[in-house]
C-alpha cells in the first residue's frame, strides 16, 4: 500500500499542525471544508474542496483519487463522521484516520465511559463497515492520551486559576500527554507505513506526567509557592462524583473533567502508556521544558473557558 494523496477534514488548531507535517513529509494534501472563506493560513497550491459533510455524494466527489483521509474535525462533529466514512469507502480510499485522538483501543473499558460515546460510535461504525461490506479500506486510531495544549484548561490535573490541586491516589500515577505536533507526526508515520499498524491502533505520547511533577513545576514558577492548596482524593470518589454530575444532567466539561480525574489517576486504567509506537513512527519524546513552558503560560495568561462548555453526548 502506497499513500501519496491525503484529504484533511477539519483545519482547526490540531488540523493546522497536521497539515504542516503532512506537507513537510511530501504528501499531496487536499483540504475539505464547509466554507473556503473560513479557512486561514492555507499554503499556496493546496487544493481546497468545499463540501457538505452531511452529504455522501458531495464528499465522495471530493475524495476521487485520494489515498487516505485524516479527520481532525472538532469534538462536536465527531459523531457526524459517518457520511465521510461512507464516501471514503465508495471513493476507493485506502486508509482512514478518524478524529479519535485520546484513549487507546487497548483500553476498551475507558472508551465505554460517557465522554467517549461519540468516538466509540465511530469506532463501531468503522468495524461494522469493514466486516459487513468486505471493503478494503484500513483505518487507524492514533491514541495520544491528553493534549498538552488543552490539559491545563481543565482542572483534572491541577486547578491553575484557583492555585489548588486535588491530588488523586497520591499524585504519582503517570498520564500520557502529547503536543499537537506529536500527534501529527504519528499520523505521518502511520501513512508512511500503514502495514505496521496492529489492531487498528497506535499509541504515541510526548511524555508521561504525574500530578506531583506538575505541582512541583507550578510551585517553582509561582510568586508564592506556599499558597497552593493540596487536597487528597481517591480515584473512585472522583469517578463517582463525575458520574453523579452527569446523571443529574450536568453535561459539561467540568463534569467530564471530574469523572476523568477518577479514571486517569487510577492505575488500573493505564492511561499512561507503558508501551508506545513512537520509535517506528519517528516520534521523539517532548522535553520537560515544554511542560514547564505550558504551565507558566497558563498561569500568566489564564486558561480557556473550556471547563464551562457543554458536551454533545449525554449518559
Amino acid at each position: 500500500m502506497s499513500i501519496s494523496n491525503v484529504a484533511l477534514a477539519g483545519k482547526g488548531r490540531l488540523g493546522s499542525v497536521v497539515l504542516d507535517e503532512l506537507l513537510k513529509a511530501g504528501f499531496e494534501v487536499t483540504v475539505l471544508t464547509r466554507s473556503k472563506f473560513s479557512l486561514k493560513d492555507v499554503p499556496d497550491g493546496i487544493e481546497i474542496h468545499e463540501v457538505d459533510y452531511t452529504s455522501q455524494s458531495s464528499l465522495q466527489a471530493a475524495l476521487q483519487g485520494i489515498d487516505a483521509v485524516v479527520s481532525t474535525v472538532a469534538g462536536v462533529a465527531v459523531s457526524s463522521q459517518q457520511p465521510l466514512i461512507d464516501a471514503a469507502i465508495a471513493a476507493g480510499v485506502q486508509h482512514f484516520i478518524p478524529a479519535d485522538y485520546a484513549m487507546s483501543l487497548r483500553a476498551p473499558e475507558v472508551r465505554q465511559l460517557p465522554p467517549y460515546t461519540d468516538v466509540l460510535g465511530i469506532e463501531n461504525y468503522l468495524r461494522e463497515r469493514a466486516q459487513n461490506d468486505r471493503n478494503n479500506m484500513a483505518w487507524t486510531v492514533v491514541a495520544c492520551g491528553g493534549f498538552l495544549e488543552y490539559s491545563f484548561d481543565l482542572p483534572f490535573m491541577i486547578d491553575l486559576p484557583n492555585r489548588q490541586i486535588d491530588l488523586v491516589n497520591g499524585g504519582d500515577v503517570p498520564f500520557s500527554i502529547s503536543e499537537f505536533r506529536t500527534v501529527a507526526m504519528g499520523i505521518v508515520g502511520v501513512l508512511r507505513q500503514p502495514e505496521r499498524v496492529v489492531e487498528h491502533c497506535v499509541q504515541v505520547h510526548g511524555m508521561l506526567a504525574t500530578q506531583n511533577q506538575v505541582l512541583e513545576i507550578a510551585k517553582k514558577i509561582s510568586a508564592d509557592p506556599e499558597a497552593w492548596v493540596v487536597n487528597k482524593k481517591e480515584a473512585q470518589v472522583r469517578f463517582e462524583e463525575g458520574m453523579d454530575m452527569l446523571r443529574r444532567g450536568e453535561f459539561t466539561m467540568q463534569a467530564v473533567s471530574t469523572l476523568m480525574a477518577g479514571v486517569i489517576w487510577d492505575p488500573k486504567y493505564e492511561t499512561g502508556f507503558r508501551e508506545t509506537d513512537n520509535e517506528w513512527l519517528g516520534i521523539e519524546e517532548t522535553p520537560e521544558e515544554r511542560l514547564e513552558e505550558t504551565i507558566k503560560e497558563k498561569l500568566l495568561s489564564g486558561v480557556s473557558g473550556i471547563a464551562s462548555d457543554k458536551i454533545v453526548s449525554n449518559v
